[in-house]
């Protein structure tokens, strides 16, 4: 067993004050969040799956919960274990790339980043904090076994087989990597003038989909033929979401940049997962961006003679910063905002990130979401 050094005892120590400090500030919370309450039902029920997700997350929170005594607390602590477990492979995973103290430094920075602060108040646990904690240590033990030619986890790969995916909603849990995805810039353009009315700003969006009613019951992972391009003038539009999986909303939907699935079976059959093709089930694919970084630029340029103020909103979760640029790229002064969150009520309640900023007469600038 290889000793602990000095700067390993003090990373532990970080990462379990961080865990009591975030389950602290959950404490704070009336009630638990509606998928820790959803993850306890699942679980309660001892079923082997649903539609939405297979069932250990519900099995830990629930037996957690009872453990704990049937306390809201359980749901917070189980999350930071997750967070904790997480943070801990990753640090494992960073030393095959950089020197310890590198990989110590990279594992308690990512305490900083939203998914470990603010969205633990939100969320206390769900299945993707189990994931957190399983993800890093899959891709610790798979480089492991490559880097040390260990073939004793082999099984974990060739032990997959798609043959009978479509038969149960399991077809729609997708596996595989994605080698496109980085950054994702979003990115739109207005002129407008003294005559622009106070109103809404129209946008063209082009999306790609297949026309008519979804299919079901297709060749599992086979091509969705009939894509066609749609150029459409709206007022709202939906990003980071497959169009083909919208029905009355694919209109509104911008989704090309959207992650992909690639993987081979275990016979070497190539599958891939995306907008244009089915799902080992043989349906449209569930596909979205999630925990992917994004940037969204809404470019303006006021060609009148006074300024005009604009709000932007954007529903959803996601977005952590804005600030406006100028025309030649300098941040404008005071611009920054780090706390979008405000409630809308005709939006069913949906978090809405909404901004406010005065576009200067004959001049260019640009807001930019992170």
């Amino acid at each position: 067993m290889k000793k602990i050094t000095k700067e390993e005892k003090y990373f532990y120590l970080f990462l379990i004050i961080n865990s009591v400090l975030w389950t602290c500030v959950q404490l704070l919370r009336t009630s638990l969040s509606i998928d820790a309450m959803e993850a306890v039902t699942w679980g309660e029920l001892i079923s082997f799956g649903t539609n939405k997700h297979p069932p250990l997350s519900g099995w830990l929170m629930a037996g957690f919960y009872n453990l704990c005594g049937q306390h809201d607390f359980a749901a917070y602590i189980l999350g930071q274990i997750c967070i904790f477990t997480g943070l801990v492979f990753i640090y494992k995973l960073a030393k095959f790339f950089m020197s310890k103290e590198k990989a110590l430094c990279s594992s308690m920075i990512l305490t900083c980043c939203y998914y470990y602060t603010y969205i633990v108040f939100i969320d206390n646990f769900n299945c993707n904090y189990l994931s957190m904690a399983i993800w890093p240590a899959i891709a610790y033990y798979f480089y492991k076994s490559i880097k040390e030619n260990d073939q004793s986890l082999e099984y974990l790969i060739n032990g997959i087989d798609y043959s009978d995916d479509y038969k149960s909603d399991f077809g729609a849990q997708y596996k595989g990597y994605d080698e496109h995805h980085g950054v994702i810039d979003g990115y739109a353009f207005w002129k407008i003038n003294d005559e622009t009315p106070s109103d809404f700003l129209p946008v063209k969006v082009i999306s790609y989909y297949r026309n008519g009613e979804k299919l079901t019951n297709q060749e599992p992972y086979s091509e969705i033929l009939n894509t066609q391009k749609h150029e459409n003038i709206v007022y709202s539009w939906i990003t980071n979401a497959n169009p083909q999986n919208l029905d009355m909303y694919s209109s509104l939907t911008i989704g090309t940049d959207i992650m992909d699935f690639n993987i081979y079976t275990s016979d070497l059959k190539y599958i891939v997962i995306d907008n244009n093709h089915y799902d080992g089930r043989g349906m449209v694919a569930n596909t979205a961006n999630w925990m992917v970084h994004y940037i969204t630029s809404y470019r303006v340029i006021n060609l009148g003679n006074r300024d005009r103020e604009l709000t932007i909103s954007i529903a959803g979760h996601g977005v952590i910063a804005c600030f406006v640029v100028d025309s030649n790229g300098y941040l404008v002064s005071e611009s920054e905002q780090f706390s979008l969150y405000k409630k809308i009520e005709d939006t069913n309640k949906e978090i809405v990130h909404e901004f406010t900023y005065t576009s200067k007469k004959k001049k260019k600038s640009s807001v930019k979401f992170y």
